[in-house]
């Protein structure tokens, strides 16, 4: 049991954070938006599990010394090629469809942000474009707030959520994560929205283990309000 759980805190003091198995040059397949990076760290997650699978027959402190040694060298070795293919991207346009509700003006800019998590070594990027509502839009809870009545202006500057939708050659949908927002304001008198014209706020987009296989898979972005699977 001593042993057992000395390899447990070997595995935590490296962060497993790893590139593909044996630590080489880590060939990743470009991916049609983010180039490189979601093969890279798909390679992580890949070896994370190899390294999982060798911790559940170590038996001796020798064992898990050379476990965290490799987790170490992996470590290293994958941070490095991850942030240099990240950083590759800075300046890259990706192209996002338009849709009724969300209108599209121009290209979308991708640059690295840094990791958002140094333990999972996630890698994040700042987009930036000109997007706009094609239309009014009211959410149900915009609805709700609107039929309670009462003075409606104390809400204007709240948030909609706009999320980034990537969809594979059938039309289905491989991965959703939240990147953007509209400002509410009033589209009437007396009625809450996001009013046509509405510029978008970009936020960050992360590729982390839940959409990494989506974004390896995705041949057409989108962007939606609704959070909905």
């Amino acid at each position: 049991m001593k042993n057992k759980l000395l390899i447990a805190a070997f595995l935590m003091a490296a962060a497993v954070t790893f590139t593909s198995c044996g630590g080489g040059s880590g060939s990743a397949s470009d991916s049609r938006f983010f180039g490189k990076v979601p093969g890279i760290f798909a390679n992580m997650i890949e070896k994370k599990e190899v390294l999982k699978e060798q911790y559940k027959t170590c038996s001796t402190e020798d064992e898990a010394k050379k476990i965290y040694a490799e987790a170490e060298s992996a470590e290293k070795d994958f941070s490095a090629k991850l942030e240099e293919a990240a950083k590759g991207l800075d300046g890259k346009t990706i192209e996002i469809q338009s849709s009724p509700e969300i209108t599209v003006k121009s290209p979308i800019t991708l640059t690295f942000d840094g990791f958002q998590s140094k333990l999972d070594m996630t890698p994040r990027f700042k987009l930036a474009g000109d997007v706009v509502a094609g239309q009014d839009y009211q959410s149900k809870d915009s609805k709700s707030i609107s039929k309670a009545g009462g003075d409606i202006t104390r809400y204007t500057g709240l948030s909609e959520h706009v999320y980034l939708i990537g969809l594979d050659d059938t039309g289905a949908q491989v991965f959703r994560s939240k990147v953007a927002y509209f400002p509410i304001g009033l589209i009437t008198d007396s009625e809450l929205g996001v009013k046509a014209g509405t510029k978008l706020v970009f936020e960050t987009f992360t590729i982390t283990e839940k959409n990494v296989e989506g974004c390896l898979k995705a041949t057409s972005l989108q962007l939606s309000y609704s959070n909905d699977k």
